[in-house]
């Protein structure tokens, strides 16, 4: 595979991204229908929802993370390949194309994974939030 044009070698990992992202959001829907199944009949507990405030207050956390460390993320990983000065730092190989485009793949990978799984995180705090306290806006 490492002979592949650039194009081939980005079908497999857009599949497992594709892949990923998808349980993630299967995991979220699964956990739905679960909370809602669990809280069916509920009456929304007396006093202030301290939890769903707290879970709401991260999810506005998330997302402000969400929309700041993508960039961080390629900034940090492209310096990276860039100081690496032509070498390949594990093998002490000579980088070439192929190489450059692996380690793009993998900052592209990880520029997904990481934003998706802070939101998974807020909606399953808000999930569980829903859960105990069985307040609506959670």
């Amino acid at each position: 595979m490492p002979d592949a044009p650039w194009e081939e070698r980005l079908t497999p990992v857009l599949r497992q991204l594709q892949m990923i992202v998808g349980s993630l959001v299967a995991g979220c829907t699964i956990f739905l229908v679960i909370a809602l199944f669990v809280s069916a009949g509920r009456e929304a507990a007396e006093g202030a929802p301290l939890v769903s405030y707290i879970a709401m207050a991260s999810g506005v956390m998330a997302l402000l993370a969400r929309a700041l460390i993508p960039p961080k993320i390629i900034a940090a990983g492209r310096q990276k390949i860039l100081r690496q000065e032509g070498r390949d730092a594990g093998r002490g190989d000579a980088l070439d194309g192929r190489s450059t485009v692996g380690r793009l793949l993998q900052l592209f990978a990880t520029n997904t994974i990481v934003p998706s799984a802070v939101i998974e995180g807020a909606i399953l705090f808000l999930l569980v939030a829903y859960v105990i306290e069985a307040w609506p806006p959670a």
